[in-house]
């Protein structure tokens, strides 16, 4: 059942995360702010680098029935330093798209102004920030030695026998654990507020909540803290408590890979416009014009019902309309 399962893991985010990128760079297929695009479009493209050099070695391995050969030794470090190095920028990239939406929400009016720039600029740092990690420093100066684990299918290493200095060791690990439960409390407080704030908003309004941008982040942070909290504390279960079954072990793992491929479907199911976007790909009505097009003339049906709404029952003031909005 693991091997489908992993298969299964490996296509989906393969497509799903394609999918997401090309919608949101060439057709503009999510419509929220230019932030929060910015932020799932980076979020979506370490996805894909976690897929390409994590799930889909792994899957290589059980489809030729754990072969030693299947995972050379240059695959084997692909998928073990890439995944320390792109791991801390997903934790990072969900808790800035909770805090992102939450100062949208607080400051409807200022956030109206910011650009896309900022974002790719807050995602660059994000980048440098993880690399720069003082828990990777041994991964960069010490090499160890390399293991196969049959356990979840995955390299792993041996930290204590890659002669780097004891008190270095205990120190990433403790930087590592501090810095987890950094970003998982940052998630939640942000996460709340957020709901807070729109349930807040809402009401002083006399408006309900819109709920589908909303609903997308908490969704996505919600799914991100499913993912990797088993993946996190069942290692520290198993060597320091009492040791841990293999089926559990190989459920976290999974979990963890069911991460970058849950975006897609959060997205489907809470964003109309996503929705719009891969019906006018997957199911054309007109073969003579193109997904772009018919994209478009999808989004330009909307504005004018949405238009025509408006004019009939106006905002009571500019602050009131961009307010409700921005929820």
């Amino acid at each position: 059942w693991y091997q489908r399962r992993v298969r299964v893991v490996a296509v989906s985010s393969l497509l799903g995360d394609s999918a997401i990128l090309i919608g949101t760079i060439k057709f503009r297929a999510i419509k929220q702010h230019k932030i929060l695009v910015t932020i799932i479009q980076h979020l979506s493209g370490v996805d894909l680098g976690l897929t390409i050099c994590r799930i889909l070695p792994s899957t290589i391995f059980l489809l030729r029935d754990g072969a030693a050969s299947a995972m050379s030794r240059t695959t084997c470090l692909l998928n073990l330093h890439f995944t320390f190095i792109l791991t801390p920028p997903v934790a990072m990239l969900s808790t800035g798209l909770a805090v992102a939406k939450l100062l949208i929400v607080k400051n409807p009016l200022r956030s109206a102004t910011w650009s896309a720039g900022r974002a790719h600029l807050f995602c660059c740092s994000v980048y440098v920030v993880s690399a720069t990690l003082p828990h990777q420093i041994s991964h960069y100066l010490y090499t160890s030695p390399l293991q196969l684990n049959l356990e979840a299918y995955v390299c792993t290493i041996s930290r204590f026998d890659s002669g780097a200095p004891h008190w270095l060791i205990l120190l990433e690990m403790y930087v590592g654990s501090v810095f987890f439960l950094a970003m998982l409390g940052a998630l939640i407080v942000s996460s709340v507020l957020l709901v807070m704030e729109a349930r807040q908003c809402a009401t002083h309004h006399d408006r309900g909540v819109r709920m589908q941008g909303l609903l997308a982040v908490i969704l996505t942070v919600a799914v991100f803290i499913l993912s990797y909290v088993p993946d996190i504390v069942v290692p520290y279960v198993d060597h320091y408590l009492k040791p841990v079954n293999v089926p559990v072990k190989r459920a976290s793992s999974f979990l963890e890979n069911m991460n970058t491929m849950a975006n897609f479907f959060i997205y489907c199911c809470t964003l109309g416009s996503f929705r719009q976007f891969l019906a006018s790909v997957v199911f054309k009505r007109n073969t003579h014009q193109s997904p772009q097009l018919q994209f478009g003339n999808l989004h330009n049906h909307q504005r004018s019902r949405l238009s025509n709404r408006s004019f009939n029952k106006r905002p009571k003031s500019f602050t009131h309309s961009v307010t409700a909005s921005a929820v």
